[in-house]
């Protein structure tokens, strides 16, 4: 029988169709581990549903990279077009080799609508962050539905691209987010912050990172690889994690972010 293994990370990206950025602490960027080499991103012509969203007509959605899935085969559906039977929903499954695959499901919840799991939502889509998202691709945010496609589902090696539907929230203001699953606020790398939870592996200042929620609230994954504490540009604040930088570090403006006054400390 087939299975699936996922690990959900968050994934922000300031170009559309962004996958990998090699970036020094001056230009930072991130990856996801993609490679960028859009395998399986091969789209059909003729679905009966598409995008997860349990339903929607015969429209195709376009997504010019392909790069929404590192997926090598595409089985007998296709993730982003969700193009299954109704009350079925094309996800990753495996045998051993991963594929794509038409999995029942009765969930009724579409793009954006609370979920406490995957069983909750429409088939074909995932409970990310507890909110129900579709397969999507970052050239458009198409499927999203308000939401940006800028969160990844590893299903073992390989990773599919779903929506996400954060709150925005200002750095440096420990209230602006809740207490609880959305409790760190993030650069987005495209032009504001956002309310992220923290994933299972966070660390601190100049330790290693992947993805942006490996970082303690208020940091970045510089270059996809160091978490750094975000600052102020001015200097009125000397406290890291407030606005300041860690002893024997600058702030230096930082264009990835496109937020006034706001930069990336650097050793």
């Amino acid at each position: 029988m087939a299975y699936r293994v996922i690990r959900t990370a968050l994934l922000l990206m300031g170009v559309a169709g962004l996958t990998a950025a090699a970036c020094s602490d001056e230009t930072e960027g991130e990856t996801d581990g993609s490679g960028g080499d859009g395998a399986g991103g091969a789209t059909t012509t003729t679905p009966t549903t598409a995008g997860g969203t349990g339903g929607t007509p015969d429209i195709p959605i376009e997504c010019p990279s392909g790069d929404y899935t590192t997926i090598p085969t595409v089985g007998e559906c296709d993730l982003l077009q969700n193009d299954c039977p109704p009350g079925f929903g094309c996800e990753p499954v495996t045998d051993g080799d991963w594929t794509t695959g038409c999995v029942a499901g009765n969930g009724l919840k579409g793009p954006g609508q609370p979920c406490v799991s995957a069983g909750d939502c429409k088939p074909g889509s995932e409970c990310v962050f507890d909110v129900c998202a579709p397969v999507c691709c970052p050239d458009n945010d198409e499927p999203c539905e308000g939401g940006l496609c800028n969160v990844v589902n590893q299903f073992g090696d390989y990773l599919v691209r779903y929506c996400s539907y954060l709150a925005q929230c200002d750095l440096f203001d420990p209230n602006q987010c809740d207490d609880g699953v959305l409790g760190n606020c993030y650069p987005s790398g495209m032009g504001y912050a956002i309310c992220a939870p923290a994933s299972a592996t966070q660390v601190g200042d100049g330790e290693a990172c992947e993805n942006l929620n490996d970082c303690l609230t208020n940091m970045w994954c510089s270059g996809g690889t160091t978490c750094r504490y975000t600052c102020l540009i001015d200097g009125s604040s000397t406290v890291a994690g407030e606005g300041g930088c860690p002893a024997g570090q600058t702030c230096n403006p930082n264009p990835q972010f496109g937020i006034d006054g706001v930069g990336l400390c650097s050793p």
